[in-house]
């Protein structure tokens, strides 16, 4: 059996429809007061990887915002558990002559982990390092870019 819609309801379902959209799209774009800054051009902001040792550390900065510098991680073993990993302590982003640690903490824990590190920076680099100490089983990492 065929059930029609009448010509009424197909109206108020259209628009119905069409508010939900415009709604979804709204929402997708964020609040226009927050300033979002990519940290480096797409084509500049690439992750740097390094395989050494038995944990994988990848990073790649995200973007600027509120004076913070976002560099997301990912850290991957199938050796050790990543639990006594302080990414917190051992980790420092340097440019200008300057060293700064995260702001935040991430814990981590098993053999997969991923979030975000956030430093508080005074200006967006051009270039910076950071540097990661006492990752299982390579005592010092140094991460470029550009």
């Amino acid at each position: 059996m065929i059930y029609w819609i009448k010509p009424k309801y197909l109206v108020g379902l259209v628009l119905l429809l069409t508010i939900i959209f415009m709604a979804g799209c709204a929402a997708s774009h964020g609040n226009s007061d927050e300033q979002n800054e990519p940290i480096l051009p797409a084509t500049e902001r690439l992750s740097t990887k390094t395989s050494e040792g038995i944990v994988t550390v990848e990073l790649t900065p995200e973007k600027s915002e509120k004076g913070l510098l976002i560099v997301e991680y990912i850290l991957n073993t199938h050796s050790v558990d990543m639990s006594q990993i302080d990414l917190q302590s051992q980790t420092v982003l340097e440019f200008g002559g300057n060293q700064y640690t995260p702001v935040n903490k991430p814990v981590l824990s098993g053999h997969h982990n991923s979030g975000e590190l956030q430093f508080k920076i005074p200006a967006i680099p051009e270039s910076f390092t950071i540097t990661m100490r006492g990752i299982p089983d390579i005592e010092e990492r140094v991460l470029t870019w550009p």
